[in-house]
C-alpha cells in the first residue's frame, strides 16, 4: 500500500506543477475480494481440420520424396566396367587344350585341323588387321608375304600348313598322329612370334600393334 501511496502522491505533484487537476491512481482490486468464482472457465483450444490436412499431406509429401530417392539410387545407371581382355592369352589357352590323340582316335580330325587353322588366322588378325578368318588362302596368302614378320622357310611352313589343313577338311585328306601334333606344336611357336611385343613410351592402344599398316 506504500507504494501506491508514494505513486499516487507522485502523479499529484507532477500534475500541480504543470497546472493540471490531480487525479488518482486508480486503485488495484482487493486481492482478498478475488474468489475462485471470479476466474472463467478455460476454455479447450480447437485444433483446425486444415492443420490435420497439412500434417497428413507433409508426412505424405516426405514418404513421397523418400521413395523416390530410393528409387533413383537402386535404378541409377552405374559407369560400365571396362574390361580388359587378352586375345593372345585366350588363344594360346585354346591352342593349349587342343588333344591331338584324342581328336584322331574319336574320327575328329577335321574338326582339329579346323581348330587349328582358325586359331592361327586369328593369331594374323589380331597382329595384322588382315581379316583372316573371312578369307581363303589364295585371298591370304599375297596379304602374308607383305604383312608378316616371317620370312623364308618359315612363312613357307606356315603356309603349308594352312593348304594341308584345307586338304584334311574339305578333300578328306588322311592325317597322322604324328603330323597332327607337330602342327600343334608349330602353331604354338608362330603365335608366339606373331604376338606384339610392347614397346617403352608408347600408349596402351599402340602397344597392340607390331606392324606398320592398316587394315587391308
Amino acid at each position: 500500500m506504500t507504494a501506491l501511496w508514494l505513486l499516487d502522491l507522485t502523479a499529484k505533484l507532477i500534475a500541480t506543477a504543470f497546472g493540471q487537476a490531480p487525479t488518482s491512481v486508480p486503485a488495484l482490486p482487493d486481492q482478498a475480494s478475488t474468489g475462485p468464482h471470479d476466474i472463467e472457465e478455460l476454455i479447450p483450444y480447437v485444433i483446425p481440420w486444415w492443420h490435420y490436412a497439412l500434417i497428413i499431406g507433409g508426412v505424405l509429401l516426405a514418404l513421397v520424396i523418400i521413395a523416390a530417392v530410393w528409387y533413383w539410387y537402386k535404378n541409377r545407371k552405374k559407369a560400365p566396367e571396362v574390361i580388359i581382355v587378352d586375345h593372345w592369352a585366350e588363344l594360346t589357352e585354346k591352342v593349349q587344350k587342343l588333344s591331338p590323340e584324342h581328336a584322331l582316335a574319336s574320327g575328329q580330325e577335321k574338326e582339329y585341323y579346323f581348330q587349328l587353322s582358325l586359331f592361327l588366322r586369328s593369331a594374323i588378325e589380331l597382329a595384322t588387321q588382315i581379316r583372316a578368318t573371312d578369307m581363303t588362302f589364295r585371298e591370304l596368302s599375297p596379304l602374308m608375304d607383305k604383312r608378316l614378320p616371317m620370312i623364308g622357310e618359315e612363312l613357307l611352313a606356315m603356309k603349308e600348313f594352312l593348304k594341308v589343313a584345307d586338304l584334311v577338311k574339305f578333300a578328306d585328306r588322311p592325317a597322322t598322329e604324328g603330323e597332327a601334333r607337330h602342327f600343334k606344336q608349330s602353331l604354338q611357336h608362330w603365335i608366339s612370334t606373331l604376338k606384339p611385343r610392347p614397346v617403352v613410351g608408347l600408349p596402351t592402344e599402340l602397344r597392340q600393334q607390331s606392324f606398320k599398316g592398316g587394315p587391308a
